[in-house]
């Protein structure tokens, strides 16, 4: 049987978990109000690289969730936390929005544009750090590939190739990184979801272990493949993306929404 208190914290993820575009799904709300009446530790943890851990907590606010920066952990968060650790990178070219510029600049002096770029486009010390921009352009994808050719370390925040916008389906940063991975035959090291490192950084935010953690979310690939590959307990709720048969065992337990989670 299933209890929330047999666990340290939680990590949640949101588009499909807690809402889905601009509604929020049923029992959302009525789940992380128990959290918080529980005072069980948590993070909001998201793929999502374009808004500040600010921006994320203001749009949950919006939805009615109780939300503040200090609950919120993005992969362009854990990507900062990634690279202040490495001795061997010291500056950073980044593709990217504010979302994944501001922590970055926080930790490293950040180069967006390619006439910023030292004459020789030397490779030492750089980190090309890719995740969701908008605003791309060839110059920078152009700036991005040299210095990846050179030997810069290359990074993305997500392998998340299309996303949902307000029209319908879009590139993601996996396709920026598939496009950077042809023109320059290297791979990138993913940071975010599904890799164990995004549920293992936010685990030392929290100050637990990853198998003391509840990771919840709706999309196998990513939020579940990410809890097991760390070792935490998964949850899959299956109001986000449509699951195949074969899906649907892949974690350590399913329900139909996050209310079936709640203690009664």
């Amino acid at each position: 049987m299933f209890h929330i208190h047999q666990f340290q914290a939680v990590l949640i993820d949101l588009d499909g978990t807690l809402f889905r575009g601009g509604q929020v799904i049923p029992g959302a709300l009525d789940f992380m109000s128990y959290l918080h009446r529980e005072r069980m530790p948590y993070l909001y943890f998201t793929n999502n690289s374009t808004r500040t851990a600010k921006e994320v907590a203001r749009h949950l606010e919006g939805m009615g969730f109780v939300a503040d920066a200090d609950h919120v952990y993005t992969s362009s968060m854990a990507m900062a936390d990634y690279v202040r650790q490495k001795d061997d990178i010291t500056r950073a070219f980044v593709l990217g929005e504010e979302g994944l510029l501001d922590p970055i600049s926080r930790v490293l002096p950040v180069i967006t544009e390619e006439k910023d770029l030292a004459l020789d486009q030397t490779a030492n010390g750089y980190a090309v750090i890719v995740g969701l921009d908008r605003f791309v352009t060839y110059s920078k994808l152009r700036a991005a590939t040299r210095l990846v050719l050179a030997g810069s370390v290359f990074l993305g925040t997500n392998a998340d190739l299309v996303l949902p916008d307000d029209v319908g389906m879009a590139p993601g940063t996996g396709s920026f990184l598939a496009l950077l991975e042809s023109a320059t035959g290297k791979q990138p090291e993913v940071i975010g979801k599904p890799n164990a490192r995004f549920v293992e950084s936010a685990c030392r935010r929290l100050g637990v272990l990853p198998q003391e953690v509840v990771v919840i979310g709706d999309n196998p690939a990513t939020d579940i493949a990410a809890g097991e590959a760390a070792g935490s307990f998964t949850v899959l709720v299956s109001t986000g993306v449509p699951l195949s048969e074969g899906e649907r065992y892949g974690a350590n337990l399913r329900v139909e929404a996050l209310c079936d989670l709640i203690d009664s």
